[in-house]
């Protein structure tokens, strides 16, 4: 379970800043003809100076819809409507000219300020990037713990699901904020229920081990399902894993075996490692020493260091490393 949650904590701190958009320009199903035409009518309203125009033209030259992609023209006409206070026009500014890369000191200043204008207009995306930015203390920017957690907070009360799964981490780790199980998992749960994959896992994870809230397996196997079933493979792995010990629901090795084989297919290293290990003993597939070779390498190349120890005891034929590997593990 630990090398799970490490790999949960990665994942939540490692979602990146994405454009503000305007649905009524994103037409997927629509001819380029009618996009041609959607983009003259938006220019031309645009032009005559309609705010909202300007900020769906500066999307249709940033997607290149009806219009060959133009990022220089994207960021002139969200500037123009930013000018006039359009809280998205101003985020996309702040996007199109932030640059993470830039450790500079006062690199990102203009970046910044357009943030803090549509954060301060209560745009929750902006609120989100500028707690992102503070927590990691990029881009030259330096890290702020406390602001991190002000602005999160912010988003995550307007319903921003990504806002209370990093909120719930900080309380977590005690940056910025007296350190608070019970008020983390809180936040945790909010996100959970939005249907934020990650954070169901989490909470599932939580569940398991009773951290910030009753032990409970059957909630546990309930939050790593609803992960599980939108394709998420620390769900899946974590739903096989309780499937074969038996823990909040009935044991079951054939369900855990095709539990562990989804999240294997996406190429994750513990669920290959797991039905390595399976193949190995026979339970829910067949005893196969060549697929939980095929398994444990494609585990082994990921640095998964267990598949690595199995794998030398079945190359070498050591029966009693192969013994102690089997009862490690069973």
């Amino acid at each position: 379970m630990k090398s799970l949650t490490a790999a949960l904590i990665f994942a939540l701190c490692s979602a990146s800043t994405v454009l503000a958009r305007n649905t009524s320009t994103d037409t997927p199903t629509a001819t380029n003809e009618q996009l041609e035409e959607t983009f003259r009518h938006v220019r031309d309203a645009a032009s005559q100076g309609s705010v909202e125009d300007q900020f769906k033209l500066g999307v249709i030259y940033t997607n290149g819809r009806g219009v060959a992609p133009d990022k220089a023209q994207a960021l002139a006409w969200f500037r123009k409507a930013a000018d006039q206070g359009h809280a998205g026009a101003q985020f996309n500014v702040g996007v199109l000219t932030y640059a993470a890369e830039n450790v500079v000191a006062g690199a990102n200043t203009e970046a910044l300020g357009w943030f803090h204008k549509a954060a301060d207009r209560g745009f929750a995306l902006a609120q989100h990037t500028l707690g992102n930015i503070y927590a990691s203390g990029r881009g030259g920017i330096p890290r702020d713990d406390a602001e991190a957690v002000r602005w999160f907070r912010k988003a995550a009360e307007q319903g921003h699901a990504v806002s209370q799964a990093y909120l719930a981490k900080l309380y977590f780790d005690g940056r910025g904020v007296a350190q608070d199980d019970v008020e983390g998992t809180s936040w945790l749960r909010k996100a959970a229920a939005q249907g934020h994959a990650l954070s169901q896992v989490y909470l599932a994870a939580r569940y398991g081990l009773g951290r910030g809230v009753e032990q409970d397996d059957r909630q546990a196997v309930r939050w790593y399902r609803a992960a599980a079933e939108q394709g998420l493979a620390q769900g899946e792995l974590g739903l096989g894993l309780k499937y074969l010990q038996g823990r909040g629901i009935a044991q079951d090795d054939a369900e855990a075996a095709k539990w562990f084989r989804k999240a294997a297919d996406q190429g994750y290293d513990l669920a290959q490692y797991e039905l390595g290990k399976l193949s190995l003993a026979g339970r829910g597939v067949e005893r196969d020493q060549t697929k939980a070779r095929e398994w444990l390498e494609k585990a082994a190349a990921q640095n998964h260091a267990e598949a690595r120890k199995a794998l030398d005891s079945l190359k070498s034929g050591d029966a009693t490393g192969l013994q102690q590997f089997r009862l490690l593990t069973y």
